[in-house]
């Protein structure tokens, strides 16, 4: 891709925590666009401000000088935090990575020549990410296939396999971001956050659910960090919103404190929901199982409903 380096700036810690990950690559790329009105104004720019080549090989960006093919930058994809476009100018481009340097997180603006936009960019990005994906997850599938299953000397005294319905269930999706919500439970409140998180717009990363009886991990697929890593027993909520590919669930972090993460799931959120709830029930199955004076406690349905014939009688 024929770009120029716009500049970069450094951030803060809070300002790359994920909820405000979206509002400060806009920030960013905002900034640095106005800081370059000034076009004699190349310091802390890649190639002086000239015309360089952004090139996406293998699974690294690399920036590099045309005339003389020296390499300026390269920056390994699964380092890269975020990256996003331009909202006033589509040819602009930005990522956040750490400095290996200064160990601190800058933001890289680029801006695109012609009629190249941003979003061509962030789709290689993406493509290129699936790739690394799936060559993943093909290598752990031939791993598993030749692993060889351990040998029960001890009936007694080994673990039995865990059921189907414990074992763990992954999915991929695009974190649309988090918010705090007021009330631990209810469509409406569900909605709302939705609708908050997702009119924030900005870039989404793909993200990998692992989802478990005990708990519920979301890792970005192309950094490999843990946005979030929450307990079944504390999900308060979930559910599908007016649009059925997006959804969400609420935590309980603490004495009225909620917080609600949004997905967008393709082409629909319901096998994601789906197994939220099953987790939830696989969790409440096995409270019971340990406390089984709480289970007695609990009526039976049917018992229930022949309780309310009677009254109505």
């Amino acid at each position: 891709f024929p770009v120029h380096s716009m500049g970069w700036v450094e951030l803060e810690e809070n300002q790359v925590a994920p909820h405000n990950m979206s509002e400060t690559i806009a920030d960013c790329i905002s900034t640095l666009a106005k800081n370059r009105n000034d076009l004699w104004n190349t310091s802390e720019t890649w190639g002086e401000g000239k015309d360089i080549r952004l090139l996406l090989e293998g699974d690294t960006l690399k920036l590099v000088e045309p005339r003389n093919k020296v390499t300026l930058l390269v920056q390994p994809v699964s380092k890269m935090r975020v990256w996003g476009v331009g909202k006033e100018d589509h040819r602009d481009f930005a990522y956040v990575a750490r400095d290996p340097h200064t160990s601190k997180h800058k933001c890289h603006m680029f801006r695109c020549h012609g009629n190249i936009s941003g979003r061509a960019i962030t789709n290689a990005l993406h493509e290129m990410c699936n790739k690394i994906l799936e060559e993943k997850r093909r290598a752990q599938e031939s791993v598993s296939k030749t692993a060889q299953p351990k040998p029960w000397s001890d009936i007694m005294n080994t673990p039995p396999p865990p059921s189907a319905k414990q074992q763990k269930k992954t999915f991929t999706a695009k974190f649309v971001g988090s918010t705090d919500v007021n009330k631990p439970t209810g469509m409406d409140m569900l909605n709302k956050a939705i609708s908050k998180v997702w009119s924030r717009g900005g870039p989404k990363r793909t993200v990998l659910i692992e989802v478990t009886v005990s708990s519920i991990k979301i890792t970005d697929c192309t950094s490999q960090e843990v946005i979030a890593e929450d307990r079944v027993r504390f999900l308060s909520f979930m559910g599908v919103g007016k649009d059925d590919s997006l959804c969400g669930y609420v935590m309980a972090n603490g004495a009225d404190s909620f917080v609600c993460h949004v997905f967008q799931c393709s082409p629909n959120a319901a096998t994601l929901t789906k197994a939220l709830r099953e987790a939830c029930q696989l969790r409440f199955q096995k409270c019971l199982d340990a406390h089984p004076e709480a289970a007695a406690r609990i009526p039976a349905p049917d018992a229930e409903k022949s309780k309310d014939k009677d009254k109505v009688k």
